[in-house]
């Protein structure tokens, strides 16, 4: 008998706890902005991702960002203050001279680092969403990124499916080189990968009647010779 009460206590119990497990709300997934919603469905994202790569967007977490990215700049300026009115204390005209130099230089690096702090703290936050990512998503945001810059690259030509389908590919294959040149301040480093991504198209993608349809490359202007010649 005490048997059978312990094992329909234990059931009891199973039946509750189960129950109140259901009765728990999932976990609310939070949306991403606009500019990254497309990762939810074409990565696609773990909830926890997404949670993730929405509360790096957060502007708390932006303004941290910056100010931590602006710290270096602006202690730099402080302290040239501190030297600054430590020479004029001591009435020393070299020093002042000096570290009034100083000072404006420290103050132009923290007027450029503040004029350019959007664009390093969303470089910040994309690196930080990359950590998020697995390599097969990193990929595939590679090439995500990348086809529209090829796509404008041999325009006015439209592909077909076939054709978008190896652009794909290649820049697949590519794609470690596309990661490396990721960032606003890699702008050249991106663009010299697009390029070899569009010279491989152009040669085993495009046919002889779409490559026609591209504009013909400008040849380099010569210089008229310094006697006027023309020759």
């Amino acid at each position: 008998m005490k048997r059978l009460s312990l094992a329909l206590t234990v059931l009891v119990w199973m039946s509750m706890a189960t129950t109140a497990m259901a009765a728990q709300p999932a976990a609310k997934v939070r949306p991403l902005p606009q500019a990254y919603a497309w990762m939810s469905k074409e990565l696609p994202l773990t909830d926890e991702q997404q949670n993730g790569i929405a509360d790096l967007n957060k502007p708390a977490n932006m303004d941290k960002i910056a100010a931590e990215l602006l710290k270096e700049p602006a202690d730099k300026v402080a302290g040239r203050k501190k030297e600054l009115a430590l020479a004029l204390r001591e009435k020393n005209a070299a020093k002042i001279k000096e570290t009034k130099a100083q000072l404006n230089a420290a103050e132009a690096e923290l007027k450029t680092a503040k004029a350019n702090i959007r664009l390093k703290v969303m470089d910040k936050v994309e690196a930080d969403m990359m950590n998020l990512l697995t390599a097969e998503q990193k990929t595939k945001w590679a090439v995500h990124a990348a086809m529209p810059s090829v796509q404008t690259a041999i325009k006015p030509v439209t592909l077909t499916q076939d054709q978008t389908g190896k652009v794909r590919s290649i820049c697949e294959a590519q794609s470690a080189g596309l990661l490396g040149a990721w960032g606003r301040e890699k702008a050249e480093e991106w663009k010299a990968e697009i390029q070899s991504i569009v010279e491989e198209v152009k040669a085993n993608v495009l046919s002889e009647a779409q490559l026609r349809q591209l504009p013909k490359e400008k040849s380099p202007e010569k210089k008229a010779p310094k006697d006027g010649s023309g020759k």
